[in-house]
């Protein structure tokens, strides 16, 4: 069912879940986004504080997170943490995916990431064979069927 869907940027992301219950987390790879309840984000009222990317969620998302006690302190102390998944297997989409979201949202836990502001190697750099087909179409702004050339 749609409605229990999320949208950052391009992607569905799973509905929120508040982080104490939405664990154990699924064990494939892909994209997070932790989030706190503000009711001045529209259309749904949820502020994302922190961007991520993973080869399995299971491992990354929860209370061992290097960055865990900043998303307490990004969100309030008090506050409750919500997060949604959306599932990528490829590692270069998801570092390209996770880029949109840091230049999209400006997550204030990301600030200090090192790949934050790295645009640059996902918009220019090259792109393995793999990888052509419906993304790289996608990269370029073009609707299937179009070549850009």
């Amino acid at each position: 069912m749609l409605s229990n869907l999320i949208r950052w940027g391009d992607r569905l992301f799973t509905e929120p879940a508040v982080l104490a219950y939405s664990l154990p987390a699924p064990t494939v790879a892909g994209l997070y986004m932790v989030m706190t309840f503000d009711p001045a984000w529209t259309p749904l009222p949820y502020r994302p504080i922190y961007a991520g990317k993973t080869s399995d969620f299971s491992d990354r998302v929860g209370y061992g997170h290097e960055k865990y006690s900043e998303w307490l302190r990004s969100a309030g102390y008090g506050s409750t943490l919500y997060i949604s998944f959306h599932a990528i297997a490829s590692d270069y989409e998801r570092s390209w995916a996770e880029q949109q979201l840091f230049d999209q949202y400006h997550p204030p836990c990301n600030r200090n990431n090192p790949s934050v502001g790295l645009s640059t190697r996902y918009e220019r750099g090259p792109v393995p064979s793999a990888d052509w087909g419906a993304l790289g179409r996608y990269r370029m702004g073009l609707r299937v069927g179009e070549t850009g050339w």
